[in-house]
């Protein structure tokens, strides 16, 4: 199957009644050395009644294991067939696992809907840390229990939300000293977090045509960080003293819809997003930096655009603006900013075309501009960030565009356009990766409701490209992507 030295992938489903099971099972050997990966997943589905309310009902368990390949580096090493299916970390990998569930429950009260839903997770993974210097093996999870709530109708919506989560992580080095990567113990912490949420979303019929709708929601996170190492520095870890932190957030939005025809609309929406710290912005912390320092990221976004629906075509245009806020990242030099503004600007376009009953025509694209509003002098002219300059791995333009057959009704025939423009590889601008277009093709043929065969070709025209470019400690490095691949799969239920 292509260059890939193997692929297997299954799916089963089967269901009885209102409960219904799956299963899928993946390996794929990869198309770079030491890069495959298996997968397994389980889910669980119920759709019933119990007295007056409805339930649905999931539960899911997902287990990978992962060798995970590493960039590759040096001058468009990606074009180099000689490197490009090498991988320079054959040590690196990644074991996961992941258990869900979940239930909404339902029911009336006159016009209005009440819907409670419960869960519960568990979440584990153990990854070697292969693309710092290092290569510390880190270990986290957490357990979550929560309750999201809503009380609505078509123009009225509260609700609140709670959860709570007991977390972990661990990570030691193996290795000698690398640089300020030492030896040993980095981190071993617990934290325990509380979040509450209360929302509340209503809309106004201002005139026949024209609705405004006024939303906000307030949220409050506590962490309570207990620190099970030794307090104090090695090298650029710093293990920071027991503390505990809390974060208020609001997040207003407003939209105005016109409906300039019945199947046309003009719409405004402005809003604010936020999300407090992670964890480990918050006590994962590195030279140069402070314990607590980590603010509550902010998006403000204002977005104006046109929809239409017909039997013929579904269009959508928008124009948006965008501006972050204490954006968290990693420098050049590998150490953490906690303080990174940046702005957003651009188009979007989106389109489904049918011409015919048997022929589909789809699309979007991004024209945008990406730049960071801040200056942050990492020591060259090559990493420094100047205020104007692009954010580096963010592309101008992004699009894609598929058409589809339906030469019978239990067949589909389709190919796709995939495009990622240039973008800058670097904060200072003086790297560029050039972009790429690939082509991919599909099919799908149905025996019946519940079994089929399909296929796919990724690459089609065997283009070799980047998945991911960037420059980083003097090099150039890349995720090289995927040759031609040919996927054949199967899928049957019971």
């Amino acid at each position: 199957m292509g260059s890939d030295k193997g692929l297997f992938s299954g799916q089963i489903s089967a269901g009885q009644g209102n409960m219904r099971a799956a299963i899928s099972i993946v390996h794929d050997n990869g198309f770079r050395e030491n890069s495959g990966f298996d997968q397994q997943k389980f889910q669980l589905k119920y759709s019933g009644d119990i007295g007056a309310w409805s339930v649905d009902w999931l539960s899911s368990f997902n287990a990978l294991n992962q060798e995970t390949a590493g960039f590759i580096q040096g001058d468009d090493a990606y074009k180099d067939d000689m490197i490009r299916f090498t991988n320079p970390n054959p040590e690196a990998f990644r074991d996961g696992k992941s258990y869900r569930t979940q239930a909404r429950f339902e029911r009336e009260y006159g016009a209005h809907i009440l819907a409670l839903t419960p869960y519960a997770r568990r979440v584990e993974l153990r990854f070697l840390r292969h693309f710092v210097p290092g290569q510390a093996l880190e270990k986290n999870g957490h357990s979550s229990v929560g309750l999201q709530s809503a009380f609505y109708s078509d123009d009225f919506n509260i609700g609140a939300d709670f959860e709570y989560t007991d977390g972990f992580l661990y990570e030691f080095q193996n290795n000698p000293n690398r640089f300020s990567f030492t030896q040993g113990l980095h981190y071993d912490y617990v934290v325990r977090s509380l979040m509450g949420a209360a929302y509340a979303k209503k809309e106004f019929n201002l005139t026949a045509q024209t609705i405004l709708g006024l939303g906000v929601r307030a949220e409050y996170t506590d962490y309570s960080y207990d620190n099970l190492a030794s307090d104090g520095q090695s090298g650029r870890f710093i293990r920071v003293a027991d503390r505990s932190d809390d974060f208020l957030t609001v997040t207003p939005k407003i939209d105005l819809r016109h409906s300039v025809t019945d199947t046309a609309m003009l719409y405004a929406r402005a809003a604010r997003g936020s999300r407090a710290p992670q964890v480990t912005d918050l006590y994962s912390v590195q030279q140069n930096q402070i314990a607590g320092e980590a603010d509550v990221e902010t998006l403000d976004s204002f977005e104006l655009g046109y929809k239409g629906v017909s039997d013929f075509i579904d269009f959508e245009f928008a124009l948006f603006s965008m501006r972050k806020k204490n954006f968290f990242f990693r420098n050049a030099n590998g150490f953490n900013v906690t303080d990174g503004k940046t702005k957003h600007k651009g188009v979007e376009v989106t389109f489904d075309m049918r011409p015919t009953t048997w022929l589909t025509v789809s699309g979007r694209g991004t024209l945008a501009k990406h730049t960071y509003d801040f200056n942050l002098d990492e020591g060259s002219a090559a990493n420094n960030i100047t205020s104007g300059d692009r954010v580096d791995s963010a592309p101008d333009t992004l699009a894609n565009l598929g058409v589809t057959l339906n030469p019978i009704d239990k067949m589909s025939l389709g190919v796709e356009w995939r495009h990622v423009g240039k973008y800058f590889t670097n904060p200072g601008n003086t790297k560029a990766y050039v972009g790429h277009d690939i082509f991919v093709l599909r099919g799908d043929y149905r025996f019946s409701d519940d079994r089929r065969v399909f296929a796919r070709i990724d690459n089609l025209l065997d283009r070799k490209y980047a998945d991911r470019a960037d420059f980083a400690f003097g090099n150039e490095r890349y995720f090289p992507g995927r040759p031609r691949t040919l996927f054949v799969g199967l899928s049957t239920g019971f």
